[in-house]
């Protein structure tokens, strides 16, 4: 086989594979991941040329290639571009997913493979939760930074696993019923078994490891997803096959229980006695982020990624959350991406749904394929269901799980007959000369590459940066912080870090009047910079403060009233910005303004 051939299926699961790893900071991941889909796009176009492109003419594609659109459109107003452009790209693993397979040639796609490729991504992540439970006594949330997602991402791999299961017992009931050659049945027969055997153990892991996680929601989802199924399955599945599935189930809950000391049933049990209670923390966030929405920009939406630097004020003092994520997706999507985004996933959801719901009521579609829908229909589901209280659409193994879960969806709900009649055909030669193609595929390739190159550097700089003023060689934390500003000019980081940097070299003294007055202007500029950059980073507020603060001679007349505005102004930015909160209360106290301390740290004290 051609290495060309089977470049984009590696392609995909090694990105998916990378992407278990990202945890929303590591820059050098992120774009090692989209680098990679960004590749495999590349080759599918590169090698088109002198192919016929179809592009399918189905509402799934029409409405997730819109709201794919609507996300870069909504770039144009941001208030904070790096951070937008960043989670722009950071959504766009949906679509790439889903146009990485659709766009292949038919003879190449290998769902097989990539599929058993994925369950294999599946088996690490479960091993290695069991591991953490069993082996270190921790909670079995792998790479991942919180134990939801773990769940979710399991959740998502078992029931496809679950449906291809069930789609073996269906084949092999029909293989029984027919006529043909015994010794190639029997060998079939026997192939077939081993299969089924392995999608069981495979599907009992996934399961097990779901239950390991504890995860309520998950948990339920997945239950949402499994009634799903055996509805859209019941008449087409042997009883026994069904009967194997709900065992496998419980036998995982029961393993997992036991891994738990009874703990599993017991927090199980607590949900049907007292959802409320359970949920509280995200009844808490979802009051305060309607109010969000509706006093900032419920029609255009506050820009993507920017929910977490605009939600502290609005933050309740109860709420223990990270603060980074609404707990439900269609809510996020509202408040950052506007209302034209929200309907546009929502029509992305109501397009599959018809499209299942269509596809299921044919006549002449085969019991496997019907059965294989079902299975992936339920895993969409079931992730649908919980992305209402978690925030699995954030998440990059899962996006790129949807989308590679909806372009084989729209793959099987398409028979090869019609494919002509409902799809665009483009030969690209009878537009363009080879030259003139492939040299605008390779600039729309370099454009994001060379941007996910440029922010992993700047990252991979500024942790350079970090380390040398930790060891106090600021020479070449500067040079580093420098460097990294040059490779990403719209990022703040750099900039904050070298005025704090100038702050630090500042208190150690040791510079003449005019050094000391070339750094205190320096990291004055830098931080006028950063604001420009983003006016909703309380650090820069809170180090402009401790600036003028250490140093009130260089910062002149007024210095104490141009610290207390900044820190102040921090603080409505953040009120939970603990450290600035103390600091601005000892710069109060040094002032002899006690009472005024007192207050400002009491205030704090209302917040977890």
């Amino acid at each position: 086989m051609r290495v060309s051939v089977i470049a984009e299926p590696v392609l995909i699961i090694t990105a998916l594979a990378v992407s278990l790893f990202f945890v929303g900071t590591n820059i050098v991941i992120f774009g090692i991941v989209l680098g990679l889909l960004i590749t495999g796009m590349a080759i599918v176009l590169w090698r088109a040329h002198g192919a016929t492109i179809s592009i399918p003419r189905s509402m799934l594609a029409a409405s997730l290639t819109l709201f794919w659109l609507w996300l870069a459109v909504t770039l144009l107003w941001t208030p904070v571009s790096f951070v937008s452009t960043t989670m722009f790209w950071w959504l766009s693993a949906l679509p790439l997913g889903f146009w990485l397979y659709t766009l292949q040639p038919v003879r190449i796609r290998a769902w097989p493979q990539l599929a058993m490729l994925a369950l294999i991504a599946g088996y690490g992540l479960v091993l290695t939760g069991i591991f953490q439970r069993l082996a270190k006594g921790e909670m079995p949330q792998s790479a991942f930074l919180d134990i939801n997602i773990q769940a979710a991402v399991l959740m998502f791999m078992a029931l496809p696993a679950g449906g291809y299961m069930l789609r073996m017992g269906a084949a092999q009931r029909a293989e029984g019923q027919s006529v043909a050659g015994a010794g190639t049945r029997k060998s079939d027969r026997r192939r077939d078994a081993r299969l089924a055997a392995l999608l069981g153990f495979s599907f009992l892991l996934l399961v097990y490891g779901l239950m390991l996680t504890r995860s309520r929601g998950g948990i339920l989802a997945f239950f949402v997803g499994t009634v799903a199924l055996f509805v859209m399955t019941v008449r087409h599945v042997p009883k026994k096959w069904l009967a194997i599935y709900a065992g496998l189930v419980v036998l995982a809950f029961l393993l997992a229980d036991i891994s738990w000391g009874g703990a599993l049933l017991g927090r199980m049990a607590d949900t049907f006695q007292d959802i409320h209670r359970a949920s509280s923390g995200r009844f808490v966030i979802w009051r305060e982020s309607w109010r969000l929405l509706f006093e900032q920009s419920p029609l255009w939406g506050i820009g993507l990624g920017l929910y977490s630097l605009v939600w502290p004020p609005y933050r309740a003092p109860e709420d223990a959350s990270g603060g980074y994520f609404v707990h439900n997706d269609y809510l996020q999507i509202w408040i950052e991406s506007g209302l034209p985004g929200l309907l546009l996933l929502l029509a992305v959801l109501v397009s599959v749904a018809w499209m299942v719901w269509r596809t299921l009521h044919r006549n002449d579609l085969p019991r496997t394929v019907r059965i294989e829908i079902a299975g992936l229909s339920a895993g969409l589901l079931a992730i649908a269901a919980h992305s209402f209280v978690q925030y699995n659409f954030y998440v990059i193994p899962i996006l790129l799980l949807s989308g590679l879960l909806l372009a084989r969806l729209q793959e099987l709900a398409v028979p090869p007959r019609g494919t002509a009649a409902r799809a665009w055909r483009w030969r690209p030669n009878k537009h363009l000369s080879a030259a003139g193609y492939r040299l605008i595929v390779l600039a729309l390739t370099l454009l994001p590459l060379g941007y996910f190159s440029s922010i992993g550097i700047s990252a991979y700089q500024l942790s350079r940066g970090d380390m040398f003023a930790a060891r106090h060689l600021f020479d070449e934390a500067d040079q580093a912080f420098m460097t990294a500003q040059r490779f990403w000019p719209d990022s703040d980081a750099p900039l904050i870090a070298r005025a704090g940097l100038y702050r630090v070299v500042l208190a150690r003294g040791g510079k003449d009047v005019e050094q000391q007055k070339a750094l205190f202007q320096r990291g004055e500029t830098l931080l006028v910079q950063a604001e420009r950059l983003n006016p909703l980073r309380p650090d820069i507020f809170a180090l402009r403060a401790e600036l003028y603060r250490q140093a009130p001679l260089l910062a002149g007349s007024g210095w104490d009233t141009k610290a207390a505005e900044n820190y102040r102004h921090a603080l409505t930015l953040n009120p939970r910005h603990y450290r600035t909160r103390l600091r601005y209360a000892q710069f109060l106290f040094d002032q002899d303004r006690k009472q005024e301390a007192s207050n400002i740290v009491g205030d704090g004290a209302r917040y977890r």
